[in-house]
């Protein structure tokens, strides 16, 4: 499930808080282990498992790279953003994950079927709006949310 969150940020600004010459070396940790964690996504994307056993095994993964994103830098989140992650996990999330810099802007969630007509109703509630998408091999085409 993608959702925006309405939260509008400069993502160069975000970026310059959290890489700056001072702490780069710090957050290299971090930025290895979300690297390594392609990898396993990867993996389990290839695997044989059922499309469900994929999308938890997924979801867990971009629960754990979010958790390591977030520990960036302050300006990765936000109270809006940890809101609508803690309401969907509480509603049955696996996981998520901001995209881009963070801030704002898109939150993707990996969501068990039996679950997302919850997420979508309390993250509506909470102001986000949902966008539908589907997975092609076809080039990006252009969003458009009314």
């Amino acid at each position: 499930m993608f959702f925006y969150t309405q939260e509008q940020r400069s993502s160069s600004c975000i970026q310059q808080k959290t890489f700056s010459s001072k702490n780069i070396a710090d957050k290299r940790k971090y930025l290895e282990e979300i690297l390594a964690a392609v990898g396993m996504c990867m993996d389990v994307l290839h695997s044989s498992h059922s499309k469900m056993e994929i999308v938890a095994e997924f979801g867990k993964l971009l629960h754990e790279t979010w958790m390591l994103k977030r520990s960036l830098g302050s300006g990765v989140s936000s109270p809006c953003i940890d809101r609508l992650y803690e309401t969907a996990r509480d509603c049955g999330a696996y996981g998520g994950k901001v995209c881009g810099a963070g801030g704002g802007g898109f939150i993707f969630f990996c969501v068990p079927e039996d679950a997302q007509n919850a997420v979508r109703k309390k993250l509506t509630e909470l102001g986000a709006l949902e966008i539908h998408i589907k997975f092609s091999r076809a080039p990006s085409r252009i969003l458009f949310a009314s």
